[in-house]
């Protein structure tokens, strides 16, 4: 299997929460299939990479915001 690169329309998101969230922010992305795919770098510092789209940066950037209200998360990279 070869490894796909980035292309300019794509957008890649690190995020960082408490490592007990893995799990909810995973089965959220679930629920919006298609909105991004979600990859865990390091489990037990709770650290996240959704790849997606530009096509999806706003209603990607709604969610992020309402999930950081409720569990507490960081975005710690964005890049288009």
């Amino acid at each position: 299997m070869t490894k796909r690169s980035l292309k300019s329309k794509d957008l890649v998101i690190r995020i960082q929460s408490d490592a007990k969230y893995i799990w909810y922010i995973n089965g959220i992305f679930e629920g919006y299939e298609g909105l991004a795919v979600v990859r865990t770098l390091d489990k037990d510092k709770g650290i996240i990479e959704l790849l997606s789209t530009i096509d999806q940066f706003n209603d990607l950037r709604k969610l992020l915001t309402n999930l950081s209200a409720e569990i507490g998360l960081n975005v710690l990279h964005e890049q288009e």
